[in-house]
């Protein structure tokens, strides 16, 4: 897997362009004698090629960087992109800077996976409302970040290669392809409510199909894991479905097992409206948190689910309560999915001989509980 960015790749097309001057829009006046615009390391005398209308032009196989540095040289925000059939496009000086932002995060997940990242498998599936092929980048990037995190939290918990991974809630493997290629010896597993999801990922990783309930107690699963990855489950539950899904993780892992999931931790308003909540929601679950360590609105547009923010402190007493898990590491902000970034939470399962007194249970979040 390489990257290389043109402004080919990024381009709107000419006809979708408002205020595109006619001259612009037929193909024929790009036939005009032009001579692309210089790149880096030709002659500095080298003229720069205009459209009949003066508007400025670029070659498609030019690189964003090119286009850049041709747009600060014109002192323009804009310039027209010509190919070999003559057609057109255009960019702006925002597409490139968005287009650069997303090849960096391809760059670090390339670095991440090492010499691994050939093995990634790069279908992406049409359903996929994560991104997918049109940001490869951060879609690459939100993997490869898990997968960072999972590797700190094997350190931190002295565990070793995991045999069996269940990837819960899965999506279509936006992060599932990254473990596989991490850990191409291990078992793969993947659960999510969406049918469509797990078959895909079935079907394109190889993985065991669970296709899940709103309630995990009506779930019934055979055999165990070493590694669980739960990304932004909990971060859509109210306080009361807490301790029910992490029930459900802790009977599934394997003596020794580690559990990683990630949380919101206490976001501001901006973050919180991007993430589906009306701005009178806002307050209310900000209260919550500052009040109690935990908040929760439900989405107006979605029942039963919604967005939830929890302190470190009141995650740590829920994870007490628990009689096999462990907390062994907590990182604020690590998963980066791409935005906001997520807390990150490991514990690992206490072998069936270790036997501890739970602590008491965190206090519960005041207000309607929300039942599926």
């Amino acid at each position: 897997m390489r990257t290389s960015t043109t402004t080919r790749q990024i381009m709107k097309p000419v006809e979708s362009v408002p205020d595109a001057p006619e001259n612009v829009r037929d193909p024929a006046a790009l036939l005009h004698p032009l001579r692309a615009v210089p790149r880096a390391g030709d002659r500095e005398d080298a003229s720069v090629a205009t459209a009949p209308d003066e508007e400025q032009v670029i070659d498609a196989d030019a690189t964003l960087d090119e286009a850049l540095e041709t747009m600060g040289r014109l002192r323009t925000a804009r310039l027209w992109v010509h190919d070999e059939h003559g057609r057109a496009g255009q960019i702006t000086e925002a597409d490139c800077e968005e287009a650069l932002a997303h090849e960096r995060l391809h760059l670090r997940a390339l670095r991440e996976l090492g010499e691994r990242s050939d093995d990634v498998i790069t279908e992406i599936s049409s359903d996929d409302a994560m991104g997918g092929a049109g940001s490869i980048g951060p879609y690459l990037w939100a993997g490869a970040s898990a997968l960072r995190c999972i590797r700190t939290a094997m350190v931190v918990a002295g565990s070793e290669a995991p045999r069996s991974i269940l990837d819960f809630p899965c999506g279509h493997g936006r992060v599932l392809r990254v473990l596989k290629a991490a850990f191409p010896e291990a078992g793969l597993a993947a659960g999510d409510i969406d049918t469509g999801a797990v078959d895909f990922c079935a079907r394109a990783f190889d993985a065991t199909p669970i296709y899940a309930r709103e309630d995990p107690q009506k779930m019934q699963i055979d055999g165990s894991y070493d590694l669980i990855w739960s990304g932004s489950l909990l971060t859509h539950l109210p306080a009361h479905r807490w301790a029910d899904f992490l029930t459900f993780f802790e009977t599934l892992l394997a003596p020794g097992g580690l559990l990683v999931l990630t949380l919101h931790g206490r976001h501001d308003e901006d973050a919180l409206v991007t993430m589906q909540l009306a701005e009178d929601q806002v307050p209310g679950i900000q209260s919550q948190y500052d009040e109690q360590g935990f908040g929760y609105a439900e989405y107006r547009f979605h029942p039963r689910y919604g967005i939830a923010i929890a302190s470190p402190a009141w995650v740590a007493g829920l994870i007490r309560a628990r009689t096999r898990l462990e907390l062994v590491n907590y990182a604020p902000e690590s998963w980066e999915p791409p935005w906001p970034r997520q807390d990150v939470v490991a514990c690992k399962a206490s072998p069936p001989t270790t036997s501890r007194t739970p602590m008491p249970p965190a206090p519960a979040a005041r207000g309607r509980r929300h039942r599926p």
